[in-house]
């Protein structure tokens, strides 16, 4: 029997693998579990997006790392290659890096569970800086802080698995307690998203939902005043450049289509997203891209106007007919043309408006 025959199989760890990337995304799966009232689509690929970029890379980049320093080691030392056993070994560097990320992830889980349950009273948004989605996410952002924690917690991770390259039993035991830790902690944030979570729908009722909002020019605007109109609802950030690229379409649609029965109306989530003074950014950006559109300030939470729709990305628009109910939702950045022929369709379907 020849050496290659000879050698054991390698424990991958698919196993392991599954039930951390479950772990990881029990939260995020949560709050996209609603989002199927809307279709499959968006969502399933939300959720395998986040499969593929998220963890498979990290354990694809993890696994060639300590293959390759145990090939370099067979080598170094002059003993025979065998591949099975060499793979063996190197799996050891990314089970090292998944136990940091697990127990992290279960800390985040159970900081969130403090919060819901209202033992932490106002949410720590420091806590965003760990890696409870794994590290993917943090090394796709820009240099910074949350660059350097990712690297951090694969070199961690790393030092671990090498440091537990003899122990390959207590290894796997620590992970297998890890991942139970952050399944278990994972349970009740992913039910409170599910549960809580609002998500309209095509031909859901949404003016009763909703409460005067606040105008950027002054005074408010009541949910009575959608009644009798076709209202287009743009919601946007300043910093969103998909939503600048729109900005052109809308105000040429509002033109376009002089009917009084229809009018466009930018909604602004900067405080609901927290990034800076939401009025002194929305001035200036009113004054650079004059959209000559009307602008409200969205407030923050699940009152709010963002919270009874259900924003997932941006910018989300919403045809609400004169009945308060919307009639087409998009996510994302629909043409001008669609968006035209929408509103000219909803018009006509309508006329009693």
């Amino acid at each position: 029997m020849s050496e290659v025959e000879d050698e054991p199989t390698p424990p991958l760890p698919w196993a392991q693998l599954l039930v951390l990337s479950a772990g990881l995304m029990a939260v995020s799966f949560g709050a996209t579990l609603p989002l199927f009232r809307r279709g499959w689509q968006a969502p399933g690929q939300s959720i395998l997006n986040q499969w593929l970029t998220g963890l498979l890379p990290e354990f694809i980049l993890l696994f060639g790392f300590g293959l390759s320093l145990q090939l370099w080691r067979r080598w170094r030392q002059g003993t025979a290659v065998k591949w099975a056993q060499a793979a063996a070994d190197g799996i050891g560097f990314w089970q090292g890096a998944a136990l940091v990320v697990a127990v992290s992830a279960a800390v985040y889980h159970g900081l969130l569970t403090a919060f819901y349950l209202g033992h932490l009273g106002q949410y720590p948004g420091w806590i965003e800086a760990l890696p409870y989605q794994g590290v993917g996410p943090l090394l796709r952002q820009s240099p910074g802080g949350a660059q350097l924690l990712a690297w951090g917690i694969l070199l961690t991770g790393a030092i671990l698995g090498g440091l537990l390259e003899r122990k390959a039993r207590w290894r796997q035991g620590l992970l297998w307690i890890g991942l139970s830790l952050l399944l278990g902690s994972g349970v009740y944030p992913a039910y409170r998203q599910a549960s809580t979570r609002q998500i309209i729908a095509s031909g859901d009722q949404v003016a009763a939902r909703l409460q005067p909002i606040r105008r950027l020019d002054g005074g408010t605007f009541s949910p009575d005043q959608l009644a009798d109109h076709l209202t287009l609802v743009e919601f946007f950030t300043t910093w969103c450049g998909s939503c600048k690229r729109l900005l052109p379409r809308l105000k040429a649609l509002d033109e376009a289509i002089t009917d009084p029965r229809f009018r466009v109306v930018l909604i602004s989530r900067d405080a609901a997203d927290g990034r800076g003074a939401a009025l002194t950014k929305l001035k200036k950006y009113q004054q650079r891209y004059r959209p000559e559109l009307e602008i409200m300030v969205d407030g923050r939470g699940a009152n709010s106007w963002g919270g009874q729709v259900g924003i997932t990305v941006y910018p989300t628009l919403a045809l609400i007919d004169g009945d308060g109910r919307v009639r087409r939702l998009w996510s994302g950045t629909p043409g001008k043309g669609e968006l035209e022929a929408e509103v000219r369709q909803a018009l006509v379907d309508h006329s009693s408006l």
